[in-house]
């Protein structure tokens, strides 16, 4: 299977979780990081490489989460 990719941006104060050419608002960077997450955890049960990266200020783009390697936030 192929690689799941969810990229996070900030855009006129909101966070954008950015997937397959779709973009999906969220109001604070902590929401759609775990939105992201969970997206990315499914697609990685479903047999994807499935990563969360965000942009930084610099332009460049780090992975926050990475499906495998990763261990899936507990709530708290």
């Amino acid at each position: 299977m192929g690689r799941a990719l969810y990229y996070i941006v900030s855009e006129d104060g909101r966070w954008i979780v950015r997937h397959s050419g779709a973009d999906y608002p969220y109001l604070t960077r902590s929401t759609a990081m775990s939105a992201a997450i969970d997206a990315a955890r499914t697609s990685g049960s479903r047999g994807h490489e499935a990563e969360v990266l965000i942009e930084g200020t610099n332009g460049d783009w780090s992975a926050e989460w990475i499906y495998g390697r990763d261990p899936y936030p507990q709530p708290g």
